[in-house]
């Protein structure tokens, strides 16, 4: 149900509503679906009212810029849209209550039989008011698509930034390629992160996206780590704890920036976070939330800092506020309310609505990073932009997070 200020990319709607996860059912990785394939996405979420609501979800394909299709939606959907979540639990014996709900797409009620980029919109039932919606795409995988990271040569800084190299080829006979086909390329799975490209040349049936200049990433660093999932055997990150009945507050340990200093390689979730609670982990609903403070050591900055990941979409989630600069002091500081878990996190300038690691993090082109390489073609007489071939390159996880044993 689209609303007037809607938008359509990932983004909640209400700040009571938290903890989105939206993945293939039991991994962590890019959301992605493979038409006519059994293997669904599930999302969860929580509702800090703690209070039960009927909500439901509707799916909305949009073309490759994100803009609703010219599709109705009898053209894409196999089923009914507009879905009740009928799966749902309240949390026990936590400080924050809330009531988790959870639904898997596609499911007996509902498909979809085109590929392309789609929206999930999940709204009340009562006054169709959204509360989240959520992007993913559906690939068919009908043209051969070939990634590769390529050496840094020329103009490039081949200390910072990490190229890749792509190819695809077809069956499909191309009448206007340049303007047909497009390639997307993805950092760590971030919407915000790429630029659309059509084929740099194309020869017989092999179209290439080999530009001198991109698409080229600031390798950046691994990130940092944040380790909740116990509060009785805190990490070593956390400084302290203060437990009151409304409420638990973590105060993290200083962080300083790390541009210019050497790349160490180390396991992260290449920007994501897991829900867990070591102290009590046979019971999903026990995982509680808390109060989190961040402290980031630095001259005052031009630009507004902020913590961003996965965990607030890249610092672009609603009621996500810069961090507040202490002069006397002279770090920055900033509090996160966080379902207890391991989250991967940086430090980011905001500059002129981009991201900016420059004097936080620094990069590096040894860094692991995942990147997803999305192709599109529009054939022609069509009225929708196919994902004819999906690939996702570098590591998913550039290690395993260390668990307690």
């Amino acid at each position: 149900m689209a609303q007037a200020n809607s938008v359509n990319y990932d983004y909640n709607y209400s700040p009571d509503i938290r903890s989105v996860v939206w993945t293939p059912a039991g991994r962590l990785t890019f959301p992605v679906l493979y038409l006519n394939s059994d293997q669904p996405l599930q999302m969860t979420f929580d509702d800090l009212t703690g209070d039960f609501k009927y909500y439901k979800y509707r799916i909305v394909q949009c073309d490759a810029n994100w803009q609703p299709s010219s599709l109705s939606e009898l053209e894409y959907i196999d089923g009914l849209n507009d879905i009740e979540i009928r799966q749902y639990a309240y949390s026990v014996n936590t400080r924050q209550n809330y009531t988790r709900y959870q639904f898997s797409f596609p499911n007996a009620d509902i498909s979809l039989t085109k590929s392309g980029n789609y929206l999930v919109h999940v709204y009340r039932e009562d006054d169709n008011e959204l509360i989240l919606t959520r992007r993913f795409i559906v690939a068919e995988m009908n043209f051969a698509l070939k990634a590769e990271f390529e050496l840094l040569q020329g103009i490039f800084d081949k200390q910072t930034e990490q190229k890749i190299k792509c190819s695809a080829s077809s069956d499909a006979s191309y009448t206007d390629p340049y303007n047909q086909v497009k390639l997307l390329v993805l950092q760590n799975g971030n919407w915000f992160s790429g630029e659309m490209l059509p084929p740099r040349t194309v020869v017989g049936s092999t179209l290439s996206f080999d530009y001198p200049d991109k698409p080229v990433f600031k390798g950046l660093k691994e990130f940092r780590a944040l380790d909740t999932r116990s509060l009785r055997h805190p990490k070593f990150m956390i400084e302290n704890l203060e437990r009151y009945n409304d409420g638990t507050q973590v105060f993290l340990r200083t962080d300083v920036p790390r541009a210019g200093k050497m790349n160490l390689s180390y396991p992260d979730l290449n920007g994501n976070f897991i829900f867990e609670n070591f102290d009590n982990p046979l019971d999903t609903m026990n995982i509680d939330y808390v109060n989190v403070h961040f402290y980031f050591k630095s001259p005052k900055l031009t630009n507004d800092v902020f913590v961003v990941g996965a965990f607030n979409n890249w610092g672009r989630a609603a009621g996500t506020t810069a961090m507040k600069y202490d002069a006397t002091r002279g770090y920055y500081e900033g509090e996160i309310l966080m379902k207890q878990g391991y989250y991967d996190y940086m430090f980011a300038e905001s500059k002129n609505g981009k991201l900016d690691f420059t004097n936080t993090e620094g990069s590096s082109y040894e860094t692991a990073n995942n990147y997803q390489c999305i192709l599109y073609y529009r054939k022609f007489g069509d009225r929708y932009d196919r994902i004819v071939a999906y690939q996702q390159i570098g590591l998913p996880i550039s290690g395993d997070v260390q668990r307690d044993e």
